[in-house]
């Protein structure tokens, strides 16, 4: 058993179990689901005590699916921190995030400006095709 208020709690309106309850996940992210669902209420659901108990499933592969959530309206998943409330943005209302960065027309120009600085001739004559720029060594006087 866990240490009090750290273990597997139970939802108080949460229906009886089913066959088909985790039929929609992955098959990794169902097998993980069911056997918590099966734990007895304050069991141990740490990632290594659950990586022990199953497995077919190393502890990276079951920290993964424990961070893992959905949203609670529309069941979109995922991170914790990206489902305030268990809401998704679109089910929040909230607007989508504006883009960072430089706008497309500027990576356009950026890329243009670098093929023609690549097709430019080379200091020092031309080079035939897959032939690396000679290189100076430096002397050891």
């Amino acid at each position: 058993m866990a240490s009090p208020g750290y273990g597997k709690r139970s939802a108080p309106d949460q229906r009886p179990p089913r066959a088909d309850d985790f039929a929609h996940l992955p098959a990794r992210e169902a097998s993980i689901a069911a056997y918590l669902d099966r734990l007895p209420e304050g069991a141990d659901i740490s990632v290594k005590t659950l990586a022990k108990a199953l497995p077919d499933h190393g502890q990276c592969a079951v920290g993964t699916v424990l961070r893992i959530v959905e949203c609670t309206v529309c069941g979109a998943p995922g991170r914790p921190d990206a489902l305030p409330g268990g809401l998704c943005r679109e089910c929040r209302g909230a607007p989508p995030p504006r883009p960072t960065g430089p706008s497309a027309a500027q990576v356009r120009a950026r890329v243009d400006r670098l093929r023609a600085a690549a097709r430019r001739e080379p200091e020092g004559g031309t080079l035939r095709a897959g032939t690396p720029p000679a290189r100076s060594r430096p002397s050891c006087a």
